[in-house]
């Protein structure tokens, strides 16, 4: 049975469908996906993690499609910001890349607007349900800490903390961390918690090929369960039409033999 044939049986499925297509192609490089809303230090976080000006930085909005850059063996994806675009096309982009391609997600957030609104809430919510169904992680990083005073950063650790109690947060500065490597500061380096974040990085990183299989497991029976209800349901209505038919072709039939037959009595009384 193609692809193509499953999403008809399942078309509520078309998500995890879309999910277990993408894992069984050819063998992929690990997906790390940064999103988060507009303007929140995405890109400028990308470039800090692959120390290269790769990715778009500017106060005007520059990603709007998803952007790609391979590193050390990692697929690096930079996704539009949530809710940038009225029409909501970079939302649908961005959960493209945070849910069928990624191995492992940055959720990026600036310090400095506070705890999360309702949109991010929501799809923390989401992400938080995800790393439990299918095992892939999610790492919140609170952006331009160098903008606050230690204080004002703990809090919003603490508000972030209630509002994702499963996941791990950790404070970085992008442009702490190019100063440092500019200036040769290596306590800049430190203090900028890039560092910290690439360890993190790389514990998740060593688990994607399991997880990967894991996933594929659970997305296999899942799924195998669901077609196997598919086309048992699929089998009923086949056998409800074709047994309708029969009525049907049966009372055409009954109908046709009383007209011929009336029409031959008439035609013999003339």
């Amino acid at each position: 049975m193609g692809f193509d044939t499953i999403y008809a049986v399942l078309p509520d499925q078309v998500a995890e469908i879309s999910r277990l297509q993408y894992l069984l192609a050819e063998a992929r490089l690990p997906v790390v996906s940064v999103i988060g809303k507009y303007n929140h230090g995405k890109s400028s976080l990308l470039n800090a993690l692959v120390e290269h000006e790769q990715f778009a930085v500017s106060d005007a909005r520059e990603t709007t499609v998803l952007s790609y850059f391979e590193h050390e063996g990692v697929r690096w994806l930079d996704t539009p910001g949530l809710d940038a675009d009225v029409a909501r096309e970079d939302d649908r982009e961005a959960m493209n890349g945070a849910w069928q391609q990624s191995d492992i997600r940055l959720f990026v957030h600036c310090v400095r607007e506070g705890e999360f609104d309702q949109s991010e809430s929501e799809m923390i919510d989401a992400l938080q349900r995800d790393a439990s169904d299918s095992g892939r992680q999610t790492l919140i990083v609170l952006t331009q800490i160098e903008q606050v005073e230690e204080q004002a950063l703990a809090n919003v650790q603490a508000s972030i903390r209630k509002q994702a109690p499963t996941l791990s947060i950790i404070p970085v500065s992008a442009h702490r961390y190019l100063q440092g490597l500019q200036s040769g500061s290596a306590l800049k380096v430190k203090k900028s918690g890039v560092k910290a974040l690439r360890q993190a990085l790389q514990t998740a990183l060593d688990d994607v090929s399991q997880t990967r299989l894991d996933e594929v497991s659970a997305l296999g029976e899942t799924l195998g369960g669901l077609i196997d209800q598919g086309l048992s349901n699929l089998q009923a209505q086949l056998e409800h039409r074709q047994s309708t038919q029969q009525a049907q072709l049966t009372g055409f039939m009954d109908d046709y033999r009383q007209l011929h037959s009336k029409l031959h009595q008439q035609l013999k009384g003339t």
